[in-house]
């Protein structure tokens, strides 16, 4: 009730048709919301693209990553809620990818921004996962892992 007053609040401070946020699953689903799309608070997903004025996007995160996209020349932005297992289903590259379908953005002209999220030295996980992260993503695991500790920052 009490989030639900704050993005209200967000809407009349800075006076936004609305806020949009999806029911976050822990997925690689990502969303393009444009104003004829009603119901997209309804859809379960992580991920929300738009070039709509007036419109905020937004994930809610407490371990998982949170990751704004942004190419200013096609005016469109992207929010993510990543988690291990969006992160390992690429939900990042899945994103710029529909930005680029959708609004032809140049990637070398994209910028990647990532919040605060859980670190390597406390997000520990089990020996199946980190062999799935390793054999998937061909990254060094010094670089990946200290011990079962994942970091997520490295493997976005």
């Amino acid at each position: 009730e009490y989030g639900v007053e704050n993005l209200n609040s967000i809407k009349e401070d800075f006076k936004l048709r609305d806020v949009i946020y999806l029911n976050q699953v822990h997925s690689d689903k990502v969303y393009i919301y444009n104003k004829d799309y009603k119901n997209i608070k309804e859809e379960e997903g992580d991920g929300i693209i738009t070039s709509e004025k007036g419109i905020a996007i937004g994930v809610f995160t407490a371990d998982c990553v949170p990751i704004i996209i942004v190419n200013e020349k096609s005016k469109a932005i992207a929010t993510i809620h990543s988690g291990w297992k969006g992160t390992f289903n690429s939900i990042v590259l899945k994103t710029l990818i529909k930005m680029k379908e959708e609004f032809k953005i140049d990637i070398k002209e994209t910028k990647i921004f990532i919040g605060p999220h859980i670190k390597q030295c406390c997000y520990e996980v089990s020996n199946e996962l980190k062999q799935n992260f390793l054999d998937k993503t061909g990254i060094n695991e010094e670089k990946l892992f200290n011990g079962r500790n994942l970091s997520l920052k490295e493997c976005i």
